[in-house]
């Protein structure tokens, strides 16, 4: 729970319970180091160490496969995702993700299977999103009861996040206000940091570019102790816009510079793409 919220925190906690392992059963040993190893692997994709982050996840698997544990395996292809779509390779994402919710299925894992279900659905509307609404648009109630906030973090992303794509940016500016708190509650730091931009950037569909740079900034804030590249480059990248659409020129090439080197480990994301883009703009301005 707090390999987001406090990464050295969790190392330490890692490291306190390690010398105990020995004292346990064989299976509930492997286990356990299977998930240290998976929680290592997390730190280094968020630390943009992706080569790294994919043979921690593979190690994660092979164990978790050896040990028949469905929830391991879904947690190992969902990092897998991230991963890939960190390297720019949304197909390799998608896939890892539908095997990720496979596994969460057999382990009749709800909370799971609702996350992963989502953020494929998530994927989907950046691809097409009429097909993404008839594929997924009747799946998901975020206000059933009992709904556990990382599940409904995702879910009313999807929601958000399909009626920006639709347009609509003031009901995408509450889901996504709304998927944000989730995020926070539930310790998924980098999904809060990349929804504080999103909400920025529904403002910036309602032209209120004051409220835009509020939020921008709120995620720039909360990205920049982590350390994180993939958090601070878009923060950064998203301000320098709405700084360009403010008419403040100078400072938006400064924070795009910026973002675009925090970017470079991951040069085939979309992200970097994005950046690029605004770095066009600006230059036409």
């Amino acid at each position: 729970h707090l390999r987001q919220r406090d990464p050295q925190r969790a190392e330490t906690l890692v490291r306190e319970v390690s010398p105990v392992l020995e004292q346990l059963p064989d299976n509930a040993r492997r286990r356990a180091v299977a998930r240290f190893t998976l929680i290592a692997g997390e730190r280094m994709w968020l630390e943009a160490q992706l080569d790294a982050a994919s043979s921690l996840a593979g190690r994660a698997l092979a164990e978790f496969e050896a040990l028949d544990d469905a929830c391991g395996r879904a947690d190992a292809h969902w990092l897998n995702a991230w991963i890939a779509a960190d390297r720019g390779d949304a197909a390799a994402g998608d896939a890892q993700l539908s095997v990720a919710a496979a596994h969460a299925r057999t382990a009749g894992d709800p909370v799971r299977t609702d996350v992963i279900d989502a953020a494929a659905a998530l994927s989907a509307v950046f691809c097409d999103l009429n097909k993404a609404n008839q594929a997924w648009g009747q799946r998901f109630d975020p206000q059933a009861e009992g709904q556990h906030p990382a599940a409904t973090g995702w879910m009313v992303d999807f929601l958000g996040t399909a009626a920006f794509q639709a347009a609509d940016y003031g009901r995408a500016a509450t889901l996504l206000t709304r998927a944000f708190h989730a995020a926070m509650d539930s310790g998924q730091l980098r999904r809060a940091t990349s929804l504080a931009t999103n909400i920025g950037n529904a403002f910036t569909g309602l032209n209120a570019q004051h409220a835009a740079l509020e939020w921008m900034q709120r995620g720039l804030d909360l990205a920049r102790p982590t350390g994180w590249p993939m958090c601070i480059g878009m923060g950064l990248m998203q301000s320098a816009e709405t700084l360009r659409r403010l008419g403040q020129r100078e400072a938006a090439a400064n924070l795009l510079g910026e973002g675009l080197a925090g970017l470079a480990p991951m040069p085939n994301s979309r992200a970097y793409a994005i950046a690029v883009e605004y770095q066009g703009d600006l230059a036409l301005d």
